[in-house]
């Protein structure tokens, strides 16, 4: 929780808002190349630019260091798992964050930090 100044209200602070960039839903072939030479199959759920929550075929524990191959451009960024792995329909779901500077990774522009979708 963030108290603004002279704001009698305290103002929650979400998850949302705390994030470094918005979340884009989209669907990318990846691969998940493990620390033991394992190579797996995976796609995103969604991404960001600082990595993405992916559907493993395998659960991958938290802190795992790994490289994520974007299969439609072949570029590869080291990552490392941020959480447990979440069972889901069809999966785990592998939350990721890029360990460096990955500009354009995901070949796609992101919308502002601000940005708000219109309310309909």
């Amino acid at each position: 929780m963030v108290k603004t100044q002279g704001s009698a209200k305290p103002h929650v602070v979400t998850g949302e808002d705390r994030r470094r960039s918005r979340r884009v839903m989209i669907r990318n072939a990846v691969t998940l190349r493990l620390p033991n030479k394992i190579s797996v199959e995976a796609f995103t759920i969604s991404v960001n630019d600082n990595g993405a929550t992916i559907l493993s075929p395998r659960p991958i524990l938290a802190e795992t260091m790994l490289e994520l191959q974007n299969t439609a451009t072949k570029e590869v960024q080291a990552c490392r798992v941020v959480r447990r792995p979440i069972e889901s329909t069809g999966g785990y779901l592998v939350p990721v964050e890029f360990t460096g500077t990955a500009a354009n990774f995901w070949g796609i522009s992101f919308p502002a930090p601000n940005w708000k979708a219109p309310e309909n």
